[in-house]
């Protein structure tokens, strides 16, 4: 159970990747998973390719260059849109969460929310404010 809700969360991630930044080399999405996961995923760049070719065999992405450039499809996103709702909830419940702890103690102890902090909440905002959720 636990390999599948991670294969799915890969997925995710590189649908997700492909979506916000257009064509991209495989290794280049190797390293954007690891950036993103801080390394705490553990998968070999063998292990990754195979999700890869997977997703492509199966037209979620399509490989556009000899030089294994990928971009998205039509179904990718359909895909991606369809699983990913139920896990968006999740997660954002999460991070509400987490958040409200980080108010809850800032409110003793402001310095503990970093300038890196500040900076990713004000790009979540500004997220949420395109979507329309004010």
């Amino acid at each position: 159970m636990r390999c599948t809700r991670f294969l799915l969360c890969l997925k995710m991630l590189i649908l997700a990747i492909l979506i916000n930044e257009g064509r991209t080399y495989r290794f280049s999405l190797y390293k954007k998973v690891a950036q993103l996961t801080h390394m705490l995923w553990k998968f070999s760049l063998r292990a990754f390719y195979s999700v890869l070719d997977e997703m492509n065999d199966k037209g979620l992405v399509k490989r556009v260059s000899e030089n294994y450039e990928y971009e998205v499809t039509t179904e990718g996103i359909e895909y991606f849109i369809t699983c990913s709702k139920v896990q968006v909830g999740k997660m954002i419940d999460m991070l509400i969460t987490v958040l409200n702890a980080y108010t809850n103690i800032a409110d003793k102890h402001p310095e503990v929310i970093s300038e890196d902090l500040r900076r990713k909440v004000k790009e979540f905002k500004s997220i949420m404010q395109k979507l329309d959720f004010k």
